[in-house]
C-alpha cells in the first residue's frame, strides 16, 4: 500500500531464530508454503509442557507475542500436524509484522488442511503484504472456489476475473459472509480499486465488528487511501477489544503521522517498544525517529540516540505518556 505502512497491517520483519529442529517436518509439501523450513529456538522453556497450547492462547491474548510464538512452537513440535497450533502460530507472527514466517505456517497448515478457508485467508493477505500480487490472486480465486456454498459458481468460475468472482460472491451468493467481503475488499485493493475495498472491508467489520485484525484491516486501507484521519477511530475501536495489539498500534501511530498529531504518534511507537525486547525492535523504531524528526526536538532525538543504544525506553518518560 504505501512505503511507511502495509497493505492490510504493518510489516516490521526480523530474522528467524538461530536453530532448526527436524526442518522436513515443516517445510511446505505443496506449493502454498514457503521452500524454506520454519526455524524454531532450542531454548524454549515451553517444549515440554503438556499445556503449552493453552498457555499460547492466553499469551497471546494478553499481547505477549515473544512467548506466545514459543509456547505454540512448543505445541507444533509436541505435534506437527496440528493445524490449530500451526494457526495460532501464524496469527502470533503476522501479528508481529513476521508475514514470511507466519506465511511458512499458513501454508503447512494448507498442506494438512486445503479447505481451511482461514489459512487461505491469511495466505491472501501475508502475499498483499509482501507486495505479492500474484499469490494475492492465486490465494482470493482459490478461497472462492473452496468456499462449500460457492460450489455452483465455482464451476462457472473460470470465465470471471477474479474481480468478478469475489463481488459476485460477497454481494449475491453469500452476503452475510465476513470473509467473502475481506476477499473482495483485498482483491478491489490488488486492483487499485481503493473505494470499493474499503466498503467491501467496512462491510466485512459490520459483520464481525469485534474482529480487530478485520478493523486493523480497514484501517491500514484507508491510511493508504490518503484517508488517515478516517482509520484513527476504527484502529481505537480495535484496540479496545486488545489494547497490546501490537501491528493495530503501530498503524494508529502512522495514522497520527499522517495526519501531522506527532506527540500522539510517538505515544504509540514508544508503547509499543516497551512492550517489546530491545533486541527484537523492529519498525516501529524508525518510526519513532521519523516522528521526533518531524518534530524537531534536537533533545528528544538525543534521547531518542540513547535509548537505541542502551535499550531503555524509560529515558522518555517525563516527555510522553505512555
Amino acid at each position: 500500500m504505501s512505503d511507511d505502512g502495509d497493505v492490510l497491517a504493518v510489516s516490521s520483519p526480523e530474522d528467524p531464530a538461530d536453530h532448526a529442529v527436524d526442518n522436513a517436518e515443516l517445510a511446505s509439501d505443496t506449493e502454498e508454503g514457503f521452500s524454506t523450513p520454519y526455524m524454531f529456538d532450542l531454548a524454549n522453556p515451553f517444549l515440554d509442557d503438556p499445556r503449552a497450547f493453552a498457555r499460547g492462547k492466553q499469551l497471546f491474548h494478553n499481547g505477549k507475542l515473544e512467548a506466545a510464538v514459543m509456547a505454540f512452537e512448543a505445541a507444533v513440535l509436541a505435534e506437527t500436524s496440528n493445524v490449530e497450533a500451526l494457526m495460532m502460530l501464524g496469527e502470533a507472527h503476522s501479528e508481529n509484522g513476521k508475514d514470511e514466517v507466519a506465511a511458512q505456517c499458513f501454508g503447512k497448515a494448507l498442506d494438512l488442511d486445503p479447505d481451511n478457508l482461514g489459512a487461505r485467508l491469511e495466505m491472501m493477505v501475508c502475499a498483499l503484504n509482501q507486495q505479492d500480487l500474484r499469490n494475492t490472486r492465486r490465494h482470493a480465486r482459490a478461497w472462492l472456489k473452496r468456499h462449500p456454498k460457492l460450489q455452483e459458481l465455482a464451476e462457472d468460475s473460470d470465465e470471471l476475473l477474479t474481480l468478478e468472482f469475489a463481488r459476485e460472491a460477497a454481494t449475491r451468493v453469500i452476503p452475510d459472509d465476513a470473509g467473502a467481503h475481506t476477499v473482495l475488499g483485498i482483491v478491489c485493493y490488488v486492483e487499485n480499486q481503493l473505494d470499493a475495498a474499503i466498503t467491501a472491508l467496512k462491510s466485512a467489520c459490520e459483520l464481525e465488528p469485534t474482529n480487530y485484525r478485520l478493523l486493523n484491516k480497514l484501517a491500514a486501507c484507508l491510511n493508504n487511501a490518503d484517508r488517515p484521519a478516517e482509520g484513527i477511530p476504527v484502529l481505537k475501536a480495535a484496540l479496545k477489544i486488545k489494547s497490546r495489539y501490537k501491528r493495530g498500534r503501530i498503524n494508529l501511530g502512522l495514522s497520527y503521522i499522517r495526519t501531522f498529531d506527532f506527540e500522539n504518534a510517538a505515544v504509540c511507537f514508544l508503547t509499543v517498544l516497551a512492550d517489546t525486547t530491545p533486541s527484537l525492535w523492529g519498525d516501529e523504531l524508525n518510526f519513532l525517529g521519523l516522528t521526533l524528526a518531524m518534530m524537531e526536538r534536537e533533545d528528544l532525538l538525543d534521547k531518542f540516540e540513547s535509548m537505541r543504544h542502551s535499550g531503555n525506553v524509560n529515558l522518555f518518560r517525563q516527555d510522553f505518556d505512555y
